[in-house]
Protein backbone atom coordinates (compact mmCIF):
# COMPACT_ATOMS: atom_id res chain seq x y z
CA UNK A 1 0.00 0.00 0.00
CA UNK A 2 0.93 3.77 -0.42
CA UNK A 3 1.40 6.58 2.07
CA UNK A 4 -2.13 6.81 3.97
CA UNK A 5 -3.56 3.32 2.76
CA UNK A 6 -4.67 1.15 5.44
CA UNK A 7 -2.00 -1.97 4.80
CA UNK A 8 0.52 1.11 5.10
CA UNK A 9 3.28 0.05 8.59
CA UNK A 10 3.53 2.61 10.97
CA UNK A 11 6.92 4.14 10.74
CA UNK A 12 7.53 2.20 7.55
CA UNK A 13 6.29 5.43 5.28
CA UNK A 14 9.88 6.08 5.02
CA UNK A 15 10.45 3.16 3.49
CA UNK A 16 7.70 1.95 1.51
CA UNK A 17 8.50 5.18 -0.10
CA UNK A 18 11.50 4.51 -1.08
CA UNK A 19 11.08 1.11 -2.11
CA UNK A 20 8.63 2.49 -4.71
CA UNK A 21 11.04 4.86 -5.86
CA UNK A 22 14.01 2.65 -6.41
CA UNK A 23 11.46 0.22 -8.25
CA UNK A 24 9.93 3.26 -10.26
CA UNK A 25 12.34 1.48 -13.23
CA UNK A 26 11.68 -2.22 -14.73
CA UNK A 27 14.45 -4.30 -15.69
CA UNK A 28 12.24 -4.11 -19.02
CA UNK A 29 12.07 -0.56 -19.29
CA UNK A 30 16.12 -0.09 -18.93
CA UNK A 31 16.54 -2.43 -21.30
CA UNK A 32 14.02 -1.02 -24.26
CA UNK A 33 15.72 2.24 -23.59
CA UNK A 34 19.03 0.82 -24.47
CA UNK A 35 18.20 -1.14 -27.35
CA UNK A 36 16.64 2.63 -28.29
CA UNK A 37 20.00 4.49 -27.84
CA UNK A 38 21.73 1.47 -29.84
CA UNK A 39 19.98 2.85 -32.78
CA UNK A 40 21.49 6.17 -33.61
CA UNK A 41 20.80 5.45 -37.31
CA UNK A 42 17.01 5.36 -36.87
CA UNK A 43 14.60 7.55 -38.19
CA UNK A 44 12.51 7.34 -35.41
CA UNK A 45 13.68 10.64 -33.95
CA UNK A 46 11.13 10.95 -31.41
CA UNK A 47 11.24 7.52 -30.10
CA UNK A 48 15.16 8.01 -29.73
CA UNK A 49 14.82 11.52 -27.79
CA UNK A 50 12.03 9.88 -25.51
CA UNK A 51 14.30 7.00 -24.91
CA UNK A 52 16.84 9.76 -23.97
CA UNK A 53 14.47 11.72 -22.16
CA UNK A 54 13.39 8.83 -20.12
CA UNK A 55 16.92 7.76 -18.96
CA UNK A 56 17.73 11.22 -17.86
CA UNK A 57 14.21 11.18 -15.29
CA UNK A 58 14.57 8.08 -14.11
CA UNK A 59 18.92 8.52 -13.64
CA UNK A 60 17.81 11.87 -11.55
CA UNK A 61 14.95 10.10 -9.90
CA UNK A 62 16.91 7.32 -8.01
CA UNK A 63 20.34 6.20 -7.87
CA UNK A 64 19.16 3.00 -7.85
CA UNK A 65 17.48 3.77 -11.71
CA UNK A 66 21.17 5.04 -12.55
CA UNK A 67 22.67 2.26 -11.09
CA UNK A 68 20.65 -0.64 -13.02
CA UNK A 69 21.03 1.43 -16.51
CA UNK A 70 25.11 1.39 -15.60
CA UNK A 71 24.91 -2.78 -14.78
CA UNK A 72 23.15 -3.64 -17.89
CA UNK A 73 25.53 -1.46 -20.15
CA UNK A 74 24.42 2.29 -20.24
CA UNK A 75 27.67 3.52 -20.14
CA UNK A 76 28.66 1.40 -23.24
CA UNK A 77 26.07 2.26 -25.15
CA UNK A 78 26.43 6.05 -24.61
CA UNK A 79 29.70 5.52 -25.70
CA UNK A 80 28.86 4.46 -28.89
CA UNK A 81 26.33 6.89 -29.22
CA UNK A 82 28.22 9.55 -28.87
CA UNK A 83 30.77 8.56 -31.28
CA UNK A 84 27.64 8.06 -34.06
CA UNK A 85 25.91 10.74 -33.66
CA UNK A 86 27.90 13.12 -35.50
CA UNK A 87 26.05 11.47 -38.76
CA UNK A 88 22.70 12.42 -37.12
CA UNK A 89 22.42 15.91 -36.41
CA UNK A 90 18.85 15.45 -35.28
CA UNK A 91 20.39 13.29 -32.19
CA UNK A 92 23.24 15.28 -31.42
CA UNK A 93 21.49 17.48 -28.47
CA UNK A 94 19.68 14.62 -26.47
CA UNK A 95 22.14 12.34 -27.10
CA UNK A 96 24.95 14.61 -25.50
CA UNK A 97 22.27 16.26 -23.21
CA UNK A 98 21.93 12.61 -21.44
CA UNK A 99 25.18 11.56 -21.22
CA UNK A 100 26.57 14.84 -19.22
CA UNK A 101 23.58 14.10 -17.03
CA UNK A 102 24.43 10.54 -16.77
CA UNK A 103 28.10 12.29 -15.88
CA UNK A 104 27.27 14.41 -13.70
CA UNK A 105 25.13 11.99 -11.48
CA UNK A 106 27.98 9.28 -11.91
CA UNK A 107 30.87 12.49 -10.15
CA UNK A 108 27.77 13.43 -7.39
CA UNK A 109 26.67 9.92 -6.44
CA UNK A 110 29.88 8.01 -7.15
CA UNK A 111 29.87 4.41 -7.97
CA UNK A 112 27.82 2.07 -7.97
Amino acid sequence: GGLGSPHARPGGRKRSRASAMDGCVSLQAVRADLAILKNVSTEDVAGYRAATRSIASNCRKSPRALARYCREGLLEVLSAAVAEVPSQPNLINSTLDVTLIVAKLIMETGPA
